[in-house]
């Protein structure tokens, strides 16, 4: 079973602010995620990504309308520990 290299919080954010690789998104849910990753961190951010979704921005995390929502979820997830 491969591990998350990185907290949630932390993959959130380096999405958001470009100072990762580009795959901490997709990392955080391909690589055995908890039941509280998936629960607290993986579901919400599908919900996020589907709430920004457009024909613009067909994946709704890069869509920038969602960085408020994306940086809300990642504050709430570092306080936990995720």
């Amino acid at each position: 079973m491969k591990r998350n290299p990185m907290l949630a919080s932390q993959a959130i954010l380096r999405h958001l602010d470009g100072t990762g690789t580009g795959f901490e998104i997709d990392d955080l849910m391909s690589w055995s995620p908890t039941e509280a990753q998936q629960a607290k961190a993986i579901e919400p951010l599908m919900q996020i990504a589907m709430r920004y979704r457009t024909d613009a921005y067909p994946v709704g995390i890069s869509n920038p309308a969602a960085d408020a929502d994306l940086r809300s979820l990642a504050a709430a997830l570092a306080r936990e520990g995720l």
